[in-house]
Order: structure tokens, then sequence, then C-alpha cells
């Protein structure tokens, strides 16, 4: 790539081994006025690389750092002393990263849409109260694999942050009941809500949805939350009518009972995942009758697929 006239508004230096050195180039020469998108996934880019960039690139509104492991908290702050205009920030697996830059990096862009923090394993509830008092305006929200967020954090995230529409929570254990009591009883919004390896859950956490109505709720993983029984799906039921992908996988209390409870209300299901249920037949033969649209039968394994967030 050339440097010379180079005055991009789109930079995608993903995997660029001299993804810094380059962008080094462009800073001197003042080239990074313009650029409001900027993606540095898995690339090895540097706290003073950050530093280098927000001097100049203060304009951006995506920025996309997913595990480039050499960025720290000092990385963030340099960007929040200089950045305030993201919308759409990607911090996926950066492991040195604590509640401090997290809480740095909401307090300069307030109006945060989306954000991603999945594998971030330092963050706390903390990082949790962060993003809810200050970005109320996201969203969407992936705290995936982050095992220290509790129900005292979940609880501050559906407290304030009504317009959420996407929350990834996948295997973040620490939270069980009364954190996903929470979402149900008040982020209505929802359209995406992934809760796999919540294993300290229980039928208890779904039952807001008997009185709260979520119609905007399509996609739900509920995978390898051993815990819940039939009465959950009967919760489910009740409440999100509008489901079309239901993900069950790992489950061993739940029976063609609770399958069939669902099935009456929430007939648009297409999508589904039983593996681990204790149901005989799990052939898409012998749940189209309970599921006429049904077109995907996820097989064992299979990862649900989110789309484009």
């Amino acid at each position: 790539m050339l440097v010379d006239d180079c005055f991009p508004e789109d930079l995608n230096l993903r995997e660029r081994t001299d993804a810094e050195s380059f962008l080094f180039q462009l800073s001197t020469l003042n080239r990074l006025s313009n650029l409001c998108s900027l993606n540095l996934e898995y690339t090895e880019i540097s706290d003073e690389g950050l530093d280098t960039i927000s001097q100049t690139a203060t304009n951006l509104t995506k920025l996309n750092l997913n595990a480039c492991q050499r960025v720290s908290d000092n990385g963030i702050l340099s960007i929040s002393q200089r950045i305030s205009t993201l919308v759409d920030l990607s911090l996926y697996w950066n492991v040195k990263i604590t509640d401090h830059g997290v809480d740095e990096i909401c307090r300069a862009n307030t109006q945060l849409k989306y954000l991603k923090l999945s594998g971030c394993k330092r963050l706390t509830d903390d990082s949790s109260i962060s993003v809810a008092r200050s970005c109320t305006a996201i969203e969407m929200l992936d705290m995936t694999r982050c095992p220290k967020i509790s129900d005292r954090g979940i609880i501050q995230i559906s407290s304030q942050l009504p317009t959420l529409h996407t929350l990834l929570l996948y295997a973040s254990s620490g939270f069980g009941d009364q954190g996903v009591s929470s979402i149900f009883s008040s982020l209505t919004r929802l359209e995406i809500l992934d809760l796999c390896g919540t294993g300290q859950l229980t039928d208890n956490g779904l039952k807001p949805c008997i009185s709260t109505k979520h119609p905007r709720l399509r996609k739900l993983n509920l995978g390898w939350c051993p815990k819940l029984t039939d009465d959950s799906l009967v919760s489910i039921a009740s409440g999100c009518e509008n489901l079309e992908y239901v993900y069950l996988l790992g489950n061993p209390n739940m029976t063609m009972e609770g399958l069939t409870a669902l099935s009456r209300g929430c007939s648009r299901i297409c999508g589904l995942d039983v593996c681990g249920l204790r149901v005989a037949d799990r052939s898409k033969a012998a749940l189209l009758p309970l599921f006429p649209h049904l077109t995907s039968l996820a097989k064992l394994g299979q990862a649900p697929n989110y789309d484009d967030y």
C-alpha cells in the first residue's frame, strides 16, 4: 500500500504485520484526519501505536482492536483522551484491558452503539456499570467469556440500557437467576439474547417472560443451562411469540412435553437445537409436526449464527 496521496476514510489493516509502521507514516504526513473506520484486528499494534494514531485520527467512528494482544489500558486511555466520536468499538480477546480502560473509553464516547468486549477476562461488574452509566444509547453489547460479571453487573445493564437489541453473554458464567430475571423484566427491545453456559440459571430466571412480553426477540440461546426444565419452555412460549431460532443444546431436563408447549406459543420457529434433550427422536421429521416452519436443525457442536450484528 502506498502512502503518497493516501487520505483514507476506511482503512482495513487486518493481520498486516506492518500495520503500526504504516500508520506511523500516515500520521507523520497528517494523512489520518479523514479516517472514520480502522480495522487493526489480529495485528501487533502497541499502546505507543495507538497513542500516535489518536493524535491525528480524531474523527474515528469505528475501531476494531480484536485480538490486539499488545494493547493495554494505556493504549485505550490514549484513544479516550483524544477521540470522542466512536460509535462502534471491538475489543475481543484483549486480555490486558481492565475496568479502568473500559470506564475511560465509555466516558469519552457516550454515543457508542456497538461494543464488543468478548474474551476480556479481567473485566468485572465495574465495567458493566461503566457501560450502563455512560453509554445509554448502546444497541449491541457482547460480554461473551467475561466470567467475573455477576448478577450485579447484569442488573445494571438491564435497568439502564433500554435500547439494547443484542446482548451476548455466552460462557459468562458468573451470574444466575437474578441477572437473567432482570433481563427478561426490562429489556423488551431485545432481538438476540445469548445465555449459553449460564450454569447457575434455573426456571425461576425465566418466569418474567410470563408477564413481560418480548415481541422482538428472534434468537435465543439457552444451551448448556442444565438446571432448566420444561417449565422454562412454558415461560418462553408465554412471552416470546416471535422467536425464530432457539438453541437448547445440553439441557437434559427438557423433554418433548416442553417442546410441545414451546411450539404452541412460538409458531414461527424455523431453527432449533435440541441435542442433549431427553427426547427419543430428535430428527427433523419428528419435530416438523410441532414446528412446521422448521428449516434448520442444528447438529451437535454447531454454533449459532448471529449474522453481522
